[in-house]
């Protein structure tokens, strides 16, 4: 097998001893002049930093040709892009696809790489565990702000119905209007404190949600795949 690394490599060696950050050049193995022409136009693209247009051609050479060294190129691409899950699963379809073609060497590579992989697609994931045990305790504060908040105006409104209904010396009408007053300072501040941490926190669970999916899909395929 002739392997090409587009990133470190002037000539051809073995890839997989060497970078699993390398694309296989598999021009000698593609059958069809178009998906010949996608895989020669994705080489140039990735060579030119432009990996979400090569990633694009590398799928239309795979379409075209079945060419599982395709997928490792879509594995190193969805890499550099950033998309670890994606990458991931397209390194579990080359190992599948390759089975016993593999060396020991290309085969010991190959699922370094997948266990590489697996930690990249699962990093952001395991961060929204931690995101959700902050918005919990974010919503439980600014829920018990919320009623503190309300406890707060119940009082001030108290305070107001006893100026109103009575009659009082100066001194104690200045610290009924002074404690009236406190009140709705904190009926307000703790309100809005309340209101921000409640919203904070139902963002991060929003977000830890999709992170939530995310993780679920990477478990799935390390239980799947394992060796």
């Amino acid at each position: 097998m002739l392997w090409l690394c587009v990133l470190l490599m002037a000539a051809p060696r073995s890839v997989l001893a060497h970078s699993p950050h390398a694309i296989l050049d598999s021009s000698a193995l593609i059958a069809g002049e178009l998906a010949r022409q996608h895989f020669e136009n994705g080489i140039r693209l990735f060579e030119n930093g432009l990996f979400e247009a090569a990633r694009v051609e590398f799928e239309a050479s795979f379409k075209h040709s079945g060419e599982p060294d395709m997928l490792w190129n879509l594995s190193v691409t969805a890499e550099r892009l950033g998309q670890h899950g994606d990458a991931l699963d397209f390194a579990l379809r080359f190992q599948d696809a390759k089975g016993s073609k593999l060396n020991a060497a290309e085969s010991d590579e190959t699922q370094k790489r997948i266990n590489r992989l697996r930690e990249l697609a699962a990093i952001p994931a395991k961060r929204a565990h931690r995101n959700r045990a902050i918005a919990i305790s974010l919503i439980t504060f600014g829920g018990l702000a919320i009623v503190g908040a309300v406890g707060c105006g119940v009082g001030a409104l108290s305070v107001k119905q006893k100026l109103e209904s009575g009659s009082f010396f100066q001194s104690e009408y200045n610290a009924i209007v002074g404690s009236g007053q406190a009140l709705n300072g904190a009926t307000i501040g703790l309100g809005i404190v309340g209101a921000l941490s409640v919203g904070g926190g139902v963002a991060l669970l929003l977000l830890g949600g999709q992170s939530q999916k995310r993780l679920a899909r990477v478990d799935g395929m390390g239980l799947a795949r394992d060796p």
